[in-house]
């Protein structure tokens, strides 16, 4: 039986026995959970982070969302934030941009992408 722990689960939860799943697009499904969960776990630190004002480690938090669920756009705008107020502006708007590439319909990223762009003088 081959194993796939998740950070934040126990191993019973999700313990897998791929040795069994012939089906390619099973085991893809079952990594896409897994790295869903992670991605929400990771997520949620990473906002306990930045309304604690610990924002590097919430940086890192979104970055692990991002590398364990690439269209997470809440990761990208809450990083654009960050950068935002750290004066990054260049690194805040590709953050927004690339939250409105994932969802083009995000009301939030398209607001603060022009908040950033006022700011920056670039309008």
């Amino acid at each position: 039986m081959v194993g796939i722990s998740v950070f934040g689960c126990s191993k019973e939860k999700v313990l897998v026995d791929l040795s069994s799943v012939q089906d390619k697009a099973k085991v893809t499904e079952v990594a896409t959970r897994i790295s869903s969960s992670e991605a929400s776990s990771t997520y949620d630190q990473g906002i306990n982070h930045h309304q604690q004002g610990n924002l590097d480690k919430a940086i890192t938090r979104y970055r692990e969302t991002i590398n364990a669920d690439p269209k997470h756009a809440g990761a990208y705008l809450n990083l654009g934030t960050i950068y935002y107020n750290q004066g990054k502006f260049n690194h805040a708007i590709m953050s927004y941009k690339q939250a409105i590439l994932i969802n083009p319909d995000y009301v939030e990223a398209y607001l603060n992408l022009g908040a950033v762009y006022r700011t920056a003088g670039k309008l």
